[in-house]
Formats: structure tokens, C-alpha cells, sequence
């Protein structure tokens, strides 16, 4: 699920993070080509449209999963998407321009940086248990939120400059 460098952050790191990725999405944003086709331009595999969604779609997946994690007395079943990235398929709404996503992801980082700034240090190995096989805790859903919220933004950060001006 996580990969190796995201697998040694702290939770104050994961919090810090996940707190720098609003204003951090926002200067990516000011990188795209203000054509309204250039948010679905395909380059490597993604479109800028694709990374926001998936970005503000996963952000609220993990923070639902860790919430559920935290705060129920047994461990919670979370669906399989939790712990693998291929099972997370998510469309994009034709009305929810970049704008919106940002905000979206904007929201759902500081909700989730404030849970895991809450998390009181033995709670972070609480387990999920996840369909189809597996355990997930609690520090590694506050992982993957970090990984997918940097990982995405650096693909942004990527294809930005090579989109059609």
C-alpha cells in the first residue's frame, strides 16, 4: 500500500504534510495552460482532471477509513480500494472544474490533518480489517493519504509544462 519513503513518516509529518497540499495544488494549477482542453489532456497516462479527482475522491476514502479506524470499538471491515490503488475508479463529474477539486482536496487534507494530529500516539496501530484478505492500522491509511496526495501532485507537477500552450 505504501511505499517505501511514505512508510517512515510520523504522524506530526503526515500532518504537515497533508496540510501543505492546498496551497501546494493551487501553485500546481497556476502551471496548466488556462485552455479549458488542457485539464484532459492525456500525457503519460493521466490527465491533470484525473489526478484531481482521484486526489479529492481517495483523500475522502482514507479519511472515512480512518475515522472508522480510530474511532470504532472493533476493528472496522473497509473496503479493498483502502489498500489497493487499482480498485480506485472514480469519474469525474462534468460540472466540478479544477477550481472545486482543489477546494475539495483543500478541505478533505485539513480534516484529515487535524484527525491525525488528534490521534493519540497508541491509537496508530488500531486495525481495519480489509475485504478480500488482509489488515490495515490506522498510521498506514494517514500514509496512504500523504502518498496520494504528493504522488499526484508531482505527476501534475510533470505534465503541466509539456501540455499544449
Amino acid at each position: 500500500m505504501v511505499d517505501d519513503r511514505y512508510a517512515l513518516l510520523h504522524p506530526p509529518q503526515i500532518s504537515t504534510t497533508l496540510r501543505s497540499l492546498p496551497r501546494r495544488y493551487r501553485e500546481a494549477l497556476t502551471l496548466v495552460p488556462r485552455r479549458s482542453e488542457a485539464i484532459h489532456e492525456r500525457i503519460d497516462g493521466h490527465t491533470v482532471l484525473d489526478l484531481l479527482v482521484d486526489t479529492a475522491c481517495t483523500l475522502g476514502l482514507l479519511d472515512r477509513a480512518l475515522e472508522q479506524t480510530l474511532v470504532r470499538p472493533a476493528a472496522p471491515t473497509l473496503v479493498a480500494a483502502i489498500t489497493d490503488p487499482e480498485l480506485r475508479l472514480w469519474t469525474a463529474d462534468p460540472l466540478t472544474g479544477p477550481e472545486q477539486l482543489v477546494e475539495t482536496i483543500a478541505e478533505t487534507a485539513e480534516a484529515t490533518a487535524a484527525r491525525v494530529y488528534a490521534t493519540p500516539t497508541k491509537a496508530w496501530s488500531r486495525p481495519a480489517i480489509v475485504v478480500g484478505g488482509g489488515t490495515v492500522h490506522a498510521i498506514d491509511i494517514a500514509r496512504e493519504a500523504a502518498r496520494v496526495g504528493v504522488e499526484n501532485l508531482r505527476r501534475i507537477e510533470r505534465i503541466a509544462p509539456r501540455l499544449r500552450r
